[in-house]
């Protein structure tokens, strides 16, 4: 959970700053959540670098220079996992922004979890 929390604060200090792009240790979590991310267009586009072991991601932005990210929270930290049933990801699922859970499977939204009828461990929450 330390990972997630550094890679939250990285997005956050991208986004208050207006950034038009972030580099991000190159591990299978970070690859995972990045093309999830890029799959929901909250990102443009993302390479690995060979050299030093990093991603480079470029932040998806609207025309007047703001992230398209407006918000992302960390739910869950090392100390605290919560937990989301299928039957609760279907209440709270209200069409503003995207849950990050990890699951079984892999790294889903709330919506993919819903059509798979799982749960997982919330992550963090993007709007």
């Amino acid at each position: 959970m330390h990972l997630i929390s550094k890679i939250i604060l990285k997005l956050k200090n991208a986004i208050s700053l207006n950034k038009k792009f972030i580099f991000l240790p190159k591990n299978d979590f970070c690859i995972n959540l990045i093309y999830l991310l890029y799959s929901e267009g909250f990102i443009l586009s993302f390479y690995l670098t060979n050299s030093k072991k990093r991603i480079k991601i470029f932040l998806k932005t609207e025309s007047n220079g703001s992230s398209i990210i407006k918000n992302i929270k960390l739910i869950s930290t090392s100390s605290n996992n919560n937990y989301l049933k299928y039957n609760h990801l279907t209440k709270l699922t209200n069409g503003v922004g995207i849950i990050v859970l990890s699951t079984p499977y892999g790294l889903f939204t709330s919506s993919s979890c819903i059509k798979k009828k799982i749960g997982g461990i919330a992550i963090c929450h993007i709007t």
